[in-house]
């Protein structure tokens, strides 16, 4: 193998290795241990999404909603069966001016009273847990809570777009539990993927994981919000403009980080890496077969 060969086939993946590795480890570490203040607004959403931080942040926690008190709760109608004859009660329990009061029944009707005691006992020791809706009025102010929830209101965004905007993700992939996943999901990638890519550490998993999160930024930020929209360059990208574009800024890191992540899960680890020690050389790392073409 020459020496050209050989830097083309080891030194490149380091150095690409390297732009990632520390880039998404910087980002990733953000995301996950560093920490913004979030309005009321911002955790009523997060919290219909099943963040459970924005849900302890909310006013009275996140347990079940507090039933009515018994004085203030309507009054069951009177049913309109018929009066039991005298001497007999249909109802193995008689409620009576707040008092329980058990009474003798005859054989013939303890079969049919005593299912239909045990249904009622059944219902009334397992309610349906009530579904709580969390509003901005829930949150006493701003909380402090890790940078991933901002994953989270970039999706519900995407989804529910305001002003009747392009809806560029389903509904089903935000709500709960999905939209607290991809959250959390997206920021481990970052923070673990670019930790492992960095040492060489399941190099191509971790590259693909990494253009996958880098493809949904490129989606959600740059070419679904310009799809289509007038002014657009090349009907997807922002409307051309002075260099110092935040818009554009953004698309040419994005762009640059997928391709040298898809170029990472192609071209393998290099030999410096920890894949190499552990799997050994292989043809697509510049293995025997490169070699023998070399001679």
């Amino acid at each position: 193998m020459g020496f050209r060969h050989s830097m083309a086939l080891n030194l490149s993946p380091l150095l690409l290795r390297v732009a990632l590795g520390v880039t998404f480890f910087y980002v990733g570490w953000g995301k996950v241990f560093e920490k913004s203040e979030f309005a009321p607004e911002q955790l009523a959403v997060l919290a219909n999404m099943g963040f459970g931080k924005a849900k302890d942040a909310a006013l009275g926690g996140a347990g079940p909603v507090e039933a009515a008190p018994l004085d203030s709760a309507p009054a069951e109608p009177e049913p309109a069966d018929a009066l039991p004859e005298p001497g007999r009660v249909s109802n193995p329990v008689e409620r009576s001016s707040g008092r329980v009061v058990l009474v003798r029944q005859d054989h013939a009707g303890e079969q049919g009273a005593g299912e239909a005691l045990e249904a009622a006992t059944q219902s009334s020791s397992a309610p349906a847990a009530p579904s709580r809706l969390y509003r901005a009025t829930d949150f006493a102010g701003p909380v402090r809570l890790s940078r991933t929830h901002f994953i989270g209101l970039a999706l519900h965004g995407a989804a529910y777009p305001p002003d009747g905007g392009r809806q560029l993700l389903p509904t089903a992939l935000v709500n709960r539990p999905w939209g607290w996943a991809l959250s959390h999901g997206a920021a481990l990638t970052e923070f673990v993927g670019g930790a492992l890519i960095l040492i060489g550490l399941l190099t191509r998993l971790s590259a693909l994981g990494l253009a996958v999160v880098m493809g949904m930024a490129i989606w959600l930020t740059t070419v679904g919000p310009n799809l289509g929209a007038s002014g657009a360059f090349l009907g997807v990208l922002p409307a051309v403009g002075t260099f110092d574009s935040d818009a554009w800024q953004t698309w040419l890191l994005q762009l640059t980080l997928f391709c040298a992540a898809l170029a990472v899960f192609f071209i393998g680890p290099g030999s410096v890496s920890l894949d190499r020690l552990l799997m050994g050389r292989r043809g697509g790392d510049g293995g025997a077969e490169d070699e023998g073409e070399e001679e």
